[in-house]
């Protein structure tokens, strides 16, 4: 199980409620959320995925999840970008529908994208390719951070 998705369930056991969704549909929500408004890079899905768990997703996260999904046919990439399929947009609403709070969103959605482990990986995601991506989303996360800091 992922760092990340474990350390919110302890937190959230730890505060009384249980949460059971998988890194496959925290990945899937941050591609929902992050290609609104058309397909997106892997700087802009690690950003995404940070506000929705506070926490980066790994590389093996990344190259697992992607992978599973596209296969599953629920995340589509064209030239290095991700946005969702007709399939996925219509689960994502489907779970948003039934559900007010973005948790119970995952919880839904990780009935639909269990976690598979090394199946279908995204081989084109490599560590460096991650790396370079957290550097561009962490660059623009302190830009933008700055600019609202002097807003006030």
């Amino acid at each position: 199980m992922a760092f990340a998705v474990a350390r919110r369930r302890l937190s959230n056991k730890l505060i009384g409620q249980d949460v059971s969704w998988t890194t496959t549909s925290w990945i899937f929500m941050a591609v929902a959320y992050a290609s609104k408004e058309g397909p997106v890079e892997l700087d802009e899905i690690i950003g995404t995925a940070d506000g929705i768990n506070k926490a980066i997703p790994s590389y093996k996260e990344l190259q697992r999840s992607l992978g599973q999904l596209q296969s599953k046919g629920v995340v589509e990439k064209k030239d290095g970008r991700y946005a969702l399929t007709e399939a996925g947009a219509s689960l994502m609403d489907e779970a948003s529908a039934k559900h007010s709070r973005m948790f119970d969103v995952l919880d839904a959605l990780s009935a639909d994208l269990p976690d598979r482990g090394d199946i279908d990986l995204d081989e084109e995601i490599t560590l460096e390719r991650v790396n370079a991506s957290y550097k561009r989303y962490k660059r623009r996360f302190w830009k933008r951070y700055r600019e609202l800091e002097k807003g006030d």
